[in-house]
Order: structure tokens, then sequence, then C-alpha cells
């Protein structure tokens, strides 16, 4: 079989073009107004198409916020994937134990978390709309990308808090519940991020180091073992 039959049609590749652009487009809207203003109408006013366009792509405004969602996920697993190399140039270079090595990947995962949300502020809006109560957002099927990507990557961090009570790092524990807790703990401290800038708290990074602090003490992990492996998470 000849490469060129491995290329995508070029109807094919402009449609995907074009859905990755409508979805920029439907971010811009949402970090510039809020979730609010997003609607069919004002994206395909945004885009300069007509509705009905919008919709051989989504068959509704849920879906497309359904669309924004997945990828919002994918950008994350994205970055929780870079982690485990990371972890294991910088246990290299500094010599860590296994319980050192253990937490400072849990505290990376949360890291990279918070600084996703920086350099891309509409994931936290995205993902409150996500964690709102049920009746103000369309419930995505269990077998939907959203679904699917969000749990393997709940998993993924469950899969390194039990690596770490495992090597006696932290207590035992349900790590699908700690999961839970670090993920909407830390989402939480993003979408309060304005507490910060009105001098009502302390820093950003500060309020991360404490709140990764305070979970990961009250799961077991000793102070002095923590505090290296914490700081350097913080500050790649």
């Amino acid at each position: 079989m000849g490469s060129a039959s491995l290329r995508p049609h070029p109807r094919a590749r402009r449609r995907a073009e074009t859905l990755e652009e409508l979805l920029d487009r439907a971010e811009q809207v949402v970090l510039a107004e809020g979730l609010e203003s997003l609607s069919m109408h004002r994206l395909a006013a945004e885009h300069g198409v007509r509705v009905a366009a919008l919709y051989r792509y989504w068959p509704s405004k849920d879906a497309l916020l359904g669309a924004l969602l997945a990828r919002t996920v994918e950008r994350v697993r994205e970055k929780v994937a870079l982690v485990p190399a990371w972890v294991d140039e910088v246990a290299r270079r500094t010599r860590y134990d296994g319980r050192q090595r253990a937490l400072l990947y849990v505290a990376r995962l949360g890291a990279v978390y918070v600084e996703l949300s920086r350099e891309r502020p509409e994931t936290t809006a995205l993902m409150t709309h996500f964690l709102a109560p049920a009746r103000t957002v369309h419930e995505p099927a269990p077998d939907a990308p959203l679904f699917v990507h969000g749990v393997a990557l709940l998993r993924e961090v469950a899969s390194a808090l039990a690596a770490a009570s495992e090597v006696g790092a932290l207590a035992e524990g349900d790590a699908i519940e700690r999961a839970a807790l670090l993920w909407t703990s830390l989402h939480g401290l993003v979408a309060a991020s304005k507490l910060t800038r009105f001098g009502v708290a302390g820093t950003a990074e500060r309020l991360t180091e404490l709140l990764l602090a305070t979970l990961l003490r009250g799961w077991g992990a000793e102070p002095g073992v923590l505090a290296r492996p914490l700081a350097r998470a913080l500050r790649p």
C-alpha cells in the first residue's frame, strides 16, 4: 500500500481543520465573555458562516460544549503524559529515594493542571461547566470521549497515589477518592484565583503549594520527606 493511500482525503482534512478553527473561536468567546455568551448563532457569526453550517458538526450547543470539554481533557492528558519522563530525569539527578520520587510524581501531576489553567484560562471555565450540577449540564453518555478520557486521567492520578502508598510515602487509602479530591481541590483553587489578585490571599503559587502539602500530609506524607519533592514539582 503506497504512502499516498495513508494520507487523509482533502475533504476530510479540510473538515478537521474547520472543526479545530470553530472550537478555537468558541474557546475565545468563552474566555472573553463566559459560557453564557456562547451559542450556535454567536459562533456562526464569529466564523462568518450560516448557523445551519454548524449543525454539520454538532446537533446542539450541548454537543458543542461536549466537544470543547473533550478537547480540554485531552490537553490535560497530553501534559500529564510528559510527567513520567520529567520525574525520571529529576529523580536521577537529585538521587531521590523511592518515597520522594513517588511524592514528586503526585505533586507534579497536580502542578501541571494548575499550569495548564494559567496557560489556557478557558480550561477553568469549561471544567467548571463540567463540574456544575447535573440539571445545568448536558450529561454525555458514559462511552463519550469526554468521560472516557476524563476517567482515564483520574485513574492515572489514582495510580500514582496508589504507588506512593505502596512505597510508604503515603498511608493506605482509597486512591480514586484521593484523586477526585486532589483534582477538584486544585480546580477550586484555580477558579478562585481572583482572591490572590485582590490581595485577599497569598500568591497562586503559594496557595497551590499549601493545598498540595495539606492533602499529602493528611494522607500520611512525612513533612521532611515531602518538602524537597513538592518544591521541585512546583518549579520545573
